[in-house]
């Protein structure tokens, strides 16, 4: 009763625990989205203040182009003349300007409004004029009351080029403000944005909505009565710098992030502002329709997972305990020992029995160590296996940050026969003191299975003898071996038979790998038993002499020749091989396999050449 009535208070403060975590994520989810939106919605923004700026950039662009194209003609004789001022006047109901006029150097403009040509003002004293005399190109002006009828406009001017490329007078276009329409109807139109233009003094020239925001003449107006992250003063010394600005701004109870970005082809300023209430609104709306029903699930659904996987947790720990006891017996499988060792007193502080050297219980781990070096491994494993186990190996690696070594190596056991023995060493350091934990195991069978895919893995399927990859191997170990005796040579062998398709062909394929059994059983009796014989493909074969006195090569490889001269019959056909040899020295004539084989292989296409059966040793003679 009392592990039941456990068990169910686990239950329940599991699941009380799994409510409130779940109630502070959603808390943190709401704030994450609520962040994540306002980067959505920011994003948004800046593309629509870059899109709003593009077209009034684009409308005052294709008011220049069409001043320029006025301009033009203009040029050619005497400025404001009553037939150039007809000319004005003439093209005035086609273009988008109210007014046209010419000024010359003096600042005197003649100006045209489509009824009248002989309105006359001077403007000597505007800095517009003097900047496109001075600079050569066309100046959109700000916004300003018309010296002609009072009403708000803004000046396009552009230079009046002569014939000869020089500044002769200024053609100037004024826009009404009120027949500004940069943004159709369907261009810029977002109820939660305002999307205007302001010029360098905070004038409203155009907005994407029927109301601006707070300020009735002036967006600095509004500006100055808000409240906000950076102060109105240095907002608007910013813009007259023509500097881009983000900062939130607060007019009255609305809380906006407004946005100042810079026209590139005058002073003018792409104001955006956007209620940052629209932000917890869209979230609200988003949690309401779509998360909260959705974690409800999800935390019902973890309840029910919960309470299931604490149901079957007790008889998962029966479970639990039978594997642990099979994978101990399953470890301890083969093990014929361990060993504690103090490596630096070269002391054994426990050790199997099986272990200890016969004559002495209280030997040290390197007189241990000699002992299986000279009676227990197998001779040619001995010494390597007993540098890797030495305590001067063990620590050095331990230094270098390897703390577990695995080392295997065969033996003679009691019986005489040879098994093959893991060691896996483990050091620790436990209180300045440098421990190492050895276990010992019998892996022979594991060991015969290694070797056997192995030796499958290097022999050719057909023929049994060694196949292209372990030749590769076996030339590479042959040129790292390094200098050998007087008058001796490591020997690369390279044979191909002659007349080898013929049986093929006319005999059939059983014959032709009758034929290839053949010659590797002539190659592997003819050569000694050190001697590597491989079959790389097809009728190739390869012959690794190793350390042979190098006035014996040539006569060893005639009698080859004569050995493999063979006839096969089938039913009353017959046809006869030889073989073709070419013949490089390891290391001589290439430091790679590839090196030695290419030269066999010029040697062996020498003794094709002339005639077959035969063989030729490289030369550098054959290098063409």
């Amino acid at each position: 009763m009392k592990k039941n009535r456990s068990f169910y208070v686990k239950i329940i403060i599991s699941v009380i625990f799994l409510c409130i975590s779940s109630f502070f994520f959603l808390i943190k989810f709401q704030t994450d989205m609520e962040k994540r939106e306002d980067e959505v919605l920011r994003n948004d923004v800046q593309k629509y203040v870059e899109f709003g700026a593009i077209i009034v950039e684009r409308t005052l662009e294709g008011y220049i182009t069409s001043l320029s194209g006025i301009a033009e003609p203009l040029g050619e004789g005497l400025l404001q003349t009553d037939e150039q001022m007809e000319y004005l006047k003439g093209i005035l109901d086609s273009h988008a300007f109210v007014r046209l006029g010419i000024s010359d150097l003096e600042g005197n403009l003649r100006v045209t409004d489509g009824v009248r040509t002989d309105i006359e003002i001077d403007i000597s004293d505007c800095s517009y004029f003097s900047e496109v005399i001075n600079e050569k190109h066309y100046v959109v002006t700000e916004i300003e009351k018309s010296r002609v009828t009072g009403k708000r406009v803004f000046m396009v001017s552009g230079p009046i080029f002569n014939p000869d490329k020089d500044v002769v007078g200024v053609l100037h276009g004024a826009i009404r403000l009120e027949d500004f329409h940069p943004y159709g109807d369907n261009d810029i139109h977002y109820q939660n944005l305002y999307i205007q233009v302001i010029d360098k003094n905070g004038n409203y020239i155009v907005s994407n909505q029927d109301k601006h925001l707070p300020g009735d003449n002036s967006s600095f107006d509004g500006l100055r009565i808000s409240k906000g992250d950076v102060p109105a003063n240095e907002i608007i010394e910013m813009i007259r710098q023509g500097k881009s600005i983000v900062t939130k701004r607060n007019y009255g109870d609305v809380d906006y992030t407004v946005y100042f970005e810079p026209l590139k082809l005058n002073s003018w300023y792409m104001v955006v502002a956007v209620n940052d209430t629209y932000i917890a609104e869209r979230v609200d709306s988003f949690m309401k329709t779509m998360v909260y029903p959705l974690i409800i699930k999800i935390l019902c659904i973890l309840i029910l997972l919960y309470v299931l996987v604490l149901f079957y947790i007790r008889r998962s720990e029966r479970q639990k305990l039978r594997k642990e006891e099979k994978l101990r017996k399953q470890l301890l499988a083969g093990v014929e020992g361990f060993m504690v060792i103090d490596l630096q007193a070269d002391k054994i502080l426990r050790c199997s029995e099986a272990l200890i050297a016969p004559y002495s219980k209280k030997i040290s781990y390197s007189n241990l160590l000699e002992f299986w070096k000279d009676s227990l491994i197998a001779p040619e494993y001995a010494q390597k296996t007993a540098d890797k186990m030495s305590i001067s190996s063990i620590v050095e690696r331990f230094k270098a940050g390897v703390d577990t070594e695995t080392i295997e190596y065969p033996i003679q056991n009691a019986d005489g026969a040879m098994i093959w023995r893991e060691c896996v060493i483990m050091v620790k350091e436990e209180d300045s003191y440098l421990m190492a934990y050895s276990i010992y195991r019998n892996i022979s069978s594991k060991k015969q299975t290694e070797l056997l895919l192995k030796e499958k893995a290097e022999r050719d399927y057909l023929t049994g003898l060694y196949n292209r990859s372990y030749c590769v191997e076996v030339v590479n170990q042959l040129i790292q071996s390094g200098k050998l005796q007087d008058n001796r040579k490591q020997v690369f062998v390279l044979i191909d038979l002659d007349n080898f398709k013929s049986i093929n062909d006319n005999l059939g394929h059983q014959i032709g790998d009758k034929a290839l059994q053949d010659v590797a059983n002539i190659l592997i009796h003819h050569f000694r038993e050190y001697d590597v014989v491989c079959r790389l493909a097809g009728d190739e074969f390869v012959v690794l002499l190793k350390n042979i006195p190098a006035k014996t090569v040539e006569r060893n490889i005639a009698v080859l020749l004569n050995k493999l001269q063979l006839t096969y019959t089938e039913n009353l056909q017959s046809v006869s091989i030889t073989a073709s040899i070419g013949i490089s020295f390891i290391s001589e004539h290439g430091v790679t396999f590839e090196e030695v084989y290419t030269k066999a292989d010029k040697a062996l296409y020498l003794s094709k050449e002339r005639g077959k059966n035969k063989f030729y040793i490289y030369s550098e003679e054959y290098k063409k």
